[in-house]
C-alpha cells in the first residue's frame, strides 16, 4: 500500500487583459484582448464625470483585435471598462482628439 500527502494546491487563475489603441483616437479604438479561452466581454464607456455613454457586448472573443466605434464622442477624456465573463473588470483611460 502506498500513500501520498498533498502539501500544496496550485490555484490556476484566469487572467484576462487588453490593450487599447490608438490613444488618442478620433473615430474608433481597437481592443487587443489576451485571454486563455473564448468568452464574452461586456464594455461600458463613461466620461470623466462617470456618465455612461455607450455599452456593448463582444461575443466569444479570443486573443484578437476588436474595433469599437467612438465617432459620436466629442473631444475629451473617457474610460472604457471591460467586464470579462470569466474574470475581472479592467478599466482603461483613452482620449478622443479629432
Amino acid at each position: 500500500m502506498t500513500s501520498s500527502l498533498i502539501t500544496s494546491v496550485e490555484k490556476n487563475e484566469t487572467r484576462s487583459t487588453y490593450q487599447l489603441f490608438p490613444n488618442p483616437a478620433s473615430t474608433g479604438i481597437n481592443l487587443l484582448f489576451s485571454v486563455n479561452e473564448y468568452q464574452d466581454i461586456f464594455y461600458t464607456i463613461t466620461d470623466v464625470a462617470g456618465k455612461e455613454l455607450k455599452t456593448g457586448t463582444l461575443q466569444a472573443i479570443g486573443s484578437e483585435v476588436y474595433p469599437v466605434d467612438t465617432e459620436e464622442l466629442p473631444n475629451g477624456m473617457y474610460f472604457i471598462s471591460c467586464k470579462f465573463e470569466k474574470g475581472d473588470t479592467v478599466t482603461q483611460k483613452f482620449v478622443i482628439k479629432k
